[in-house]
């Protein structure tokens, strides 16, 4: 009996122990591995090699041979723990038995190194989660390296929590569940009374390391079509089979369902066709070729997912071994916090899913916080990680500089992603990341047509109102570094916002130079090899892939809430002393995007860049240049480019209308091929009052596949106008072409619109371009002159005399349907009309002759607004053989100046045919203040500015007066350009003009208007009547022209036939 009795004891033993020990499953080691499951499928014939681009240099990261060394398995913590979670020994000093569910919070002992296992969590599940963990200063909390599901409220690292290090990765697969909703939880960094639902470390240590699987994220080498089981990589992998994977769309609509019907249908708002589902897709692996590069995946791909030689689809690995995982409770998730300045987190191979906590600050996936700039930032990363379906954001680094963040992915997000969050964090890596799926917060900002965007205060639901612009990139802050990145979707891929002053817990600050917006990037290289598509569709106007623009402040007026306006806001970049600096973009692609960038700023470069299936490549603004370039207006992606046609316009690239220098070098455009929609380089040309000076300048520009039709457009208004209106801006526009490459005349031209204003006389008319050009020589730039006259010149007035009665719409926006005047080129018929808003770009060093509408004014001004050194012209205005004039220097910067009265000039000084100025260095400035003009400048006048009445007709030789100013003439003359790749384009200068006032007594008044006496000419017809008005460039209703030029004038035909051909010293001749 008593044998029986131990026997039945023995086995009892075992049977426990063997019960035990098949709850607790062997820890893993390198061997672990599965092999690869073979099977059948068909090669590509072709296979897209990896980061395969035309032009340019990817920044690619390590290869999977590149990457792997070994497995790294030394010094296992989880080796080397001296106390296990289950002992109830461990608990003696602090809870006096093994933690339970009915436990609020457990508190490691003191000094102690704790292992949790398998074998910890028997009988602990879903239903009987734990509190709060706290680990203590004093201690450390190990994981074994054994698969298990720990579920939790929270995780309070004051110590050390280790889930493996860099040397010894764990292999099993671990869950970490975290349990509570906005009720039970704090949502508040100060208030510890309740569990966060996450991991939140104060001034601890996080090391948390998964089984290392590279490459996180890869490229397609070949498109998948619908129905297909098969994934061909670029690359090789070691993803595992049971593994989730996304394959990422390649259509240009990307909304969540919430958004689809309001945003995202391929037609306008007024017409009628079905939304456009994302089309990204999530597969599970069912197994991986021997080679690594061929996936088959559970079932079949239901959309097509394209890959060619331009461009290729992303592929990315959303499962990790070890999981953060929250509760579903609506918006409400889990997140991992390091916060502190003695704090520190190596994260690496961790998913997120079901985390953020919308709309609370400082609860995303993944979050440094506050870890300022010390030793422990510098060690800290985020690497290889994954956030998937996240309620707010995926990565954060707030107040934090010196972290990396490598290799990470993301996929369906709200909020922005990648997320720099006050605009003080600077110094940080971003590399190799990725992002997918990301949605506007609220309501995506809109904004029409229109520059002006749309505007949002902080609310309920809204607690950063840029949200409404959620970008998978968040840059508030250029100075760090974003290499190999890339970005699928959202209202944009990259944003740079503009912030004047940093934001949130740095409100109240001002940094000076290093106020955000003002940042540069940081190092040229800084922001390289990234790619960014299927974005910039919420928008319609200026959506962009890559957006800079927009501003987000703190409005005192508002009770200091949070004020983002999404629209055109500009920064001025700078070095830490002032220096102005470059933003720059290189070895950047772009692909399906509204805009592919959105540059509102005052300096950019893009350097190697490639653009397809774009609506327009770039936006650039200030002081600009794009070199080395591919613009393909459309590939083989059908179904990508489908959902743009509604949209009916395709623009290689458009050059703004005003106050702007920009110039392009060596960009070949492809596949401009429809005369319907395509413009290779089109001009915004909407506006009467914003008016394009020289400002665009090209060279090596290539063709390929593109109509010669569209080679320029130069419409007669943009798509605002919605009529055939020719505005202001489209008789003015032109262009440097400095080799004759865009206009294909392979010699330095001078383009100019289809007007015969821009005809010199040695010009060529190009039919199929509808443009002129002219040789470009070193006397012929283009300039830009403002006439003024009180009363007509001052903008559209919709009470205007001068506006034909009846007229609807006078004044509409930024147009005007009346004329006040018109300036033709001496000695022909060539002229322009101009409108209420002053200013006119035309040739230089020729004579412009000058009418107002009801004779020549009592008083005028002038102001040589672009005027390069030694360029002029002679302004021509006829008055009444009594008149007298005063003629003075202004200054519109120094209004409290005044200088003497110019003596008036011969008639050959004021006609010199140039504007030969002495080296500065021969300039005799002594004994003069610094706002009065030089002595010995080589001018016909100290000032520069000549004038001559002979009678009949006064001449104002008309120059840029800084050149010859003790002050100005080295910023404003001597250094005025901007110069690009050996261009040269020249500053808008308005810092000085001329006033005229004029003496006629006894003279017929032929009108009188707001304080001007227009004194009457009676034997000219003044150009145009009130009603009919006079062509550009067909002056044959004018009567007098004969007597002004002494020369018979020809009716000239934009075609270019019957050009009246007049030299500079023919006509000194004639007016002689």
């Amino acid at each position: 009996m008593m044998i029986v009795q131990k026997q039945l004891i023995l086995f009892v033993i075992f049977a426990c122990l063997f019960t035990a020990n098949s709850q607790c499953p062997a820890r893993l080691s390198s061997d672990a591995f599965e092999p690869p499951v073979p099977f059948v499928y068909n090669p590509l014939p072709s296979p897209i090699a990896r980061g395969s681009s035309e032009l340019i240099t990817p920044n690619l990261m390590p290869s999977y041979d590149e990457f792997f060394d070994g497995w790294p398995r030394i010094d296992c913590p989880h080796l080397s723990s001296t106390i296990n979670w289950e002992d109830e020994s461990t608990w003696s000093t602090t809870l006096g038995h093994v933690p339970t569910s009915d436990d609020s919070v457990v508190t490691l002992p003191e000094n102690s190194k704790v292992l949790i296992s398998s074998c910890s969590l028997i009988g602990h599940d879903e239903n009987t989660p734990f509190g709060t963990i706290v680990v203590p200063e004093s201690s450390t909390l190990v994981f074994d390296d054994t698969p298990m599901e720990l579920h939790v409220h929270e995780i309070d690292v004051r110590g050390t929590l280790v889930m493996g290090t860099e040397d010894c990765r764990l292999f099993s697969k671990i869950n970490i569940v975290f349990h509570g909703n906005a009720a039970s939880s704090s949502v508040d960094n100060s208030d510890r009374s309740k569990p966060s639902k996450g991991i939140i470390s104060y001034d601890g240590t996080v090391d948390m390391h998964g089984k290392l699987f590279h490459p996180t994220w890869t490229r397609l080498a070949g498109t998948v079509d619908v129905g297909s089981e098969f994934i061909y990589l670029q690359e090789k992998v070691n993803w595992e089979v049971g593994q989730e994977i996304l394959l990422v769309t390649s259509v240009w609509f990307d909304c969540p369902e919430e958004y689809e019907e309001d945003w995202c249908k391929p037609c306008y708002s007024w017409q009628t066709c079905d939304v456009a589902t994302h089309q990204n897709e999530v597969h599970t692996i069912k197994s991986i070729d021997e080679t690594g590069t061929v996936i088959q995946i559970d079932g079949t791909a239901q959309y097509e997912h394209y890959a060619d030689s331009n461009y290729q689809t992303e592929v990315s690995l959303l499962s990790r071994n070890i999981a953060v995982k929250g509760t579903d409770e609506g918006d409400f998730g889990a997140h991992i916090l390091v916060s502190g300045t003695s704090g520190s987190a190596r994260i690496s191979g961790v998913s997120c899913t079901n985390c953020g906590q919308k709309n609370i600050l400082g609860r995303y996936p993944f979050h440094f916080h506050i870890l300022e700039d010390g030793d422990n930032a510098k060690e800290s990363y985020f690497q290889d990680c994954s956030v998937i379906n996240s309620h707010f954001r995926g990565y954060v680094i707030h107040s934090t500089h010196h972290v990396l963040l490598s290799r990470n992915t993301a996929y369906n997000v709200w909020g922005m992603c990648y997320y720099l969050e006050d605009g003080v964090e600077e110094n940080n890596r971003l590399e190799y990341n990725f992002v997918a799926h990301v949605h506007p917060i609220k309501a995506p900002a809109n904004g029409g047509g229109g520059q002006g965007g749309e505007s949002f205060y902080q609310e309920d639901g809204l607690i950063v109102p840029a949200d409404t612009s959620a970008a998978g990139f968040y840059i508030s802050n250029p100075y760090n570094w974003f290499i190999g990145n890339a970005a699928s979707g959202g209202w944009s891929g990259f944003a740079f916002p503009n912030i004047p002053y940093p934001i949130n817990t740095h409100k109240g600050s001002d940094l000076g130079s290093l106020n955000p917006q003002q940042r540069p990037n940081i190092d040229y290289y800084g922001f390289d090899g990234n790619t960014a598509h299927s974005s910039g569709f919420y928008w319609q106007g200026h959506g962009s892939c890559l957006y800079v623009g927009a501003e987000l402040i703190h409005d005192d007026s508002h009770g200091g809430d949070l004020f983002y306006n999404s629209g055109r806001n500009e920064r001025q970049t700078q070095l830490e002393d002032g220096t102005p600096a470059w933003q720059t973009f290189t070895n950047t692609k772009t692909w399906l995007c509204n805009r592919g960038i959105n540059h509102w700023g005052d300096r950019a470069f893009i350097d190697n860049y490639e653009s397809h299936d774009n609506l327009r490549s770039a936006v650039m603004f200030g002081e600009s240049g794009f070199k080395h370039g591919i613009v393909n207006a459309r590939t083989g992606n059908e179904n990508g480019l489908s959902q743009q046609e509604y949209r009916g316009f395709r623009q290689g690239f458009e050059f703004y209308d005003t106050w702007v220098k920009t110039m392009l070098s060596d960009i070949v455009f492809r596949n401009f091929d429809n005369p319907e929609t395509d413009a290779v380089i089109s001009y915004m040309t909407h506006s009467d009052e914003f008016l394009p000076q020289g400002i665009n300048a090209v060279q090596m520009i290539k063709y390929e596949n593109c109509n010669n039709t569209v080679l320029i457009n130069i419409p007669n208004c943009g798509s605002i106008c919605g009529d055939d209106q020719e505005t202001m801006s489209a008789r003015m526009a032109s262009v440097f072409d400095y080799d004759g490459s865009l206009s294909l005349a392979n010699t330095p031209q001078l383009i100019g619109s289809h007007l015969s204003w821009w005809n010199t006389g040695n010009c060529i008319f190009e039919e199929s371009m509808h443009v002129w050009r002219c040789p470009l020589t070193d006397t012929l730039k283009p300039v830009y002159v403002k006439y003024h006259v009180n009363g007509i010149y001052d903008g559209c007035d919709s009470s205007s005399p001068l506006a034909e009665p009846g007229t609807e719409n006078v004044c509409s926006g930024q147009n005007a349907a009346y004329t006040v005047g018109y300036v033709s080129q001496f000695g022909n018929t060539r002229s322009i009309k101009l409108s209420p808003w002053s200013g006119v770009a035309g040739p230089s060093n020729i004579g412009w002759y000058w009418r107002t509408p009801w004779g020549a004014p009592s008083q005028f001004s002038i102001r040589g607004y672009q005027i390069p050194r030694e360029h002029f012209i002679i302004t021509a205005i006829r008055y009444p053989e009594e008149a007298t004039f005063d003629v003075k220097i202004t200054s519109q910067w120094w209004s409290d100046l005044s200088y003497d009265s110019i003596p008036e000039s011969t008639f050959d000084e004021v006609m010199r045919d140039n504007e030969s100025i002495n080296d500065p260095e021969e300039f005799d400035c002594t004994n003069i203040d610094w706002w009065e003009f030089c002595n010995n400048t080589g001018g016909v006048t100290n000032y520069g500015i000549a004038w001559h009445f002979d009678g009949e007709h006064l001449y104002i030789r008309v120059v840029n007066p800084a050149c010859y100013n003790a002050n100005q003439h080295e910023d404003s003359c001597e250094n005025a350009y901007f110069e690009y790749e050996d261009m040269k384009l020249y500053d808008i200068f308005s810092g000085f003009g001329v006033l005229v006032t004029v003496d006629c007594p006894g003279c017929a008044i032929a009108h009188a208007y707001r304080g001007v006496t227009y004194y009457d000419i009676p034997d000219e017809n003044v150009g145009f009547s009130l009603t009919e008005g006079v062509e550009d460039g067909n002056m044959d209703d004018v009567d007098s022209i004969d007597d002004f030029t002494g020369t018979d004038s020809s009716d000239e035909n934009s075609d270019g036939n019957s050009i009246i051909i007049v030299t500079f010293m023919t006509l000194v001749t004639l007016l002689l």
